[in-house]
């Protein structure tokens, strides 16, 4: 793998800082429905980040195209951080304002959205072909990990130091980046960018279908941390400990995957073959995990169930650069393409989810449910598209 400078870490750290924020607070939101009374809070603490979250990438594609990524990126960071501030205060005053505190959480997710949208935009302004799918492959590796280590430290301090550190730490960490502010001095304007070096087909049908596939990606990522400590507690019979170091596999499966498309697969075969072929192997190795459940459990089967886990992790660390790739040149207004992806990406997990869990059945086949579904949902984008090319295709 290529060497990932400074500036491309920070850019990377910039992109992932709005999951960084929503995982770091996540291991605190008991201590949380402690201290505002009245119920149970951490459900709403979540969803109205992430509804903030999809907010920001809506409403900052306009704020993008008409002030420049540079001072979109400075006006997310700044909503963020004040509002930082305002969490913080909310849960330290006397009065316990669980009104403020979730409104804070909601323009957390709104300012930091900004990085998905501009940050995305400006990858895909300022490098070649080679580059950016280079660039891709090392932002999926740093999402896994960084989401990983920020649950890691949240719970670390939410144990042995309190709250009050974690909502510090959230502050400065929104201070830092507006201090360093990651993003390039040029700051074009993307609607006045056009695709010079890159064979974009510009058709906006393709834009959907691709951003279907890139939400693949995440919802694969979003199912397992769900239904995986589930299964393996109550079905697997592993203690917490014993699985925690098992589901290494999982991060070490989306390392594997983005070496693997960037050194071997991503500058030799067409991207849109790539993604097709990673979600159909997805399609079959999600069925497998149904099938898992009709069988004894034995140490074969928990086994099985792991390979299978980072099998799929596997798919996801080269669907998500593949498809990114494909969506920020599907058509010709960078921070809208960059907008739809990142909207799909959050938005398509959190329904899959929600719907799969009302579904009937045990933990094996509703996380077999909840890749199938979507995989199933492109490959019918995919015939619609084949089907009806000549109807569906709108030049940009």
């Amino acid at each position: 793998m290529k060497y990932v400078t400074f500036k491309k870490l920070m850019s990377m750290l910039l992109i992932a800082s709005a999951s960084i924020a929503a995982t770091f607070i996540a291991p605190a939101f008991p201590a949380i429905n402690l201290r505002f009374s009245g119920g149970p809070h951490h459900e709403l603490c979540m969803s109205i980040y992430l509804f903030g979250y999809l907010a920001g990438i809506i409403f900052h594609v306009p704020i993008c195209e008409k002030m420049g990524t540079g001072r979109a990126i400075k006006l997310g960071l700044l909503i963020a951080f004040i509002a930082t501030i305002v969490q913080l205060w909310s849960y330290q005053s006397p009065q316990n304002s669980i009104t403020f505190f979730l409104l804070s959480r909601f323009f957390i997710g709104y300012g930091l959205a900004v990085g998905l949208v501009c940050g995305m935009v400006e990858a895909r302004s300022n490098l070649n072909e080679a580059a950016l799918k280079a660039f891709l492959s090392q932002l999926a590796i740093f999402f896994k990990v960084s989401i990983y280590l920020s649950i890691l430290l949240g719970g670390y301090l939410a144990t042995y130091a309190g709250v009050t550190y974690i909502l510090l730490i959230t502050f400065i960490f929104t201070l830092f980046l507006l201090i360093y502010q990651p993003s390039n001095k040029k700051t074009a304007k993307p609607n006045e960018i056009v695709n010079n070096s890159l064979s974009a087909r510009h058709t906006s049908y393709e834009l959907i279908k691709y951003s279907m596939a890139v939400s693949i990606s995440t919802i694969i990522a979003y199912s397992y941390a769900t239904f995986s400590p589930i299964v393996a507690v109550n079905e697997l019979h592993l203690s917490p400990f014993q699985f925690s170091l098992i589901n290494i596999l999982n991060m070490f499966g989306v390392f594997v995957g983005a070496i693997f498309y960037q050194e071997f697969i991503g500058s030799r075969y067409d991207d849109r073959i790539i993604v097709n072929v990673a979600i159909a192997v997805g399609l079959v190795l999600s069925s497998g995990i149904a099938l898992l459940g009709e069988f004894p459990i034995t140490n074969i089967t928990t086994w099985m169930f792991f390979i299978i886990g980072c099998a799929m992790n596997i798919l996801s660390g080269i669907i998500y650069p593949a498809g990114s790739f494909l969506c920020l040149n599907s058509i010709k207004n960078i921070a809208l393409s960059s907008s739809i992806m990142n909207f799909f990406k959050i938005g398509a997990p959190a329904l899959t989810l929600f719907i799969v869990k009302e579904a009937k059945g045990g933990d094996f086949l509703k996380l077999a449910i909840a890749i199938i579904a979507p995989c199933s949902v492109y490959f019918a984008l995919y015939v619609i598209e084949h089907l009806f090319r000549r109807k569906l295709v709108i030049r940009t």
